[in-house]
């Protein structure tokens, strides 16, 4: 995979997040399935927290030290009003400067670089696989989107 098509794949994914977010405030993005899962709070800090990783991998600044993206690993407990969660409003900043710093990472970044690697695996198939991540959990994005009331974003 390129350099080129690597970058279409994100700015893809972050209009469908635009789109699936667009007026949905805090209070609704805390709202969670009944019978288990996570709420859009959980599901976008989950999106950023590997958005660190990918991050990473392009040589950019993390928009999170470590400690800050604890609630929102894998296999942590569903938010709730005493987790004290991110705001919406900073998500959607955080979601907005990790575009901005993949993008321009992205532009300084060689062809050669993206295949270079370790165990096997390109930077560029580490993205790859990062960004199937990100867009599995865009969807559910767009699935809870419609659990709390809203019409569907994307037609």
């Amino acid at each position: 995979m390129n350099r080129e098509t690597i970058k279409m794949l994100f700015e893809y994914s972050f209009l469908t997040l635009q789109q699936n977010l667009d007026g949905i405030d805090h209070e609704e993005s805390m709202i969670g399935p009944e019978k288990g899962g996570n709420c859009i709070n959980w599901v976008l800090g989950h999106i950023l927290l590997s958005r660190n990783a990918v991050l990473k991998l392009v040589e950019a600044e993390p928009i999170w030290p470590p400690e800050e993206g604890l609630l929102y690993e894998r296999g942590s407990s569903p938010l709730d009003g005493r987790s004290h969660p991110r705001s919406l409003d900073r998500l959607l900043g955080d979601l907005n400067t990790s575009q901005e710093r993949l993008m321009a990472a992205l532009d300084r970044m060689k062809e050669h670089d993206l295949q270079t690697g370790t165990d096997g695996m390109t930077r560029a198939r580490q993205i790859s696989a990062f960004h199937f991540h990100e867009a599995y959990h865009s969807g559910q994005i767009g699935v809870l989107r419609r659990f709390i009331g809203k019409t569907g974003a994307i037609r």
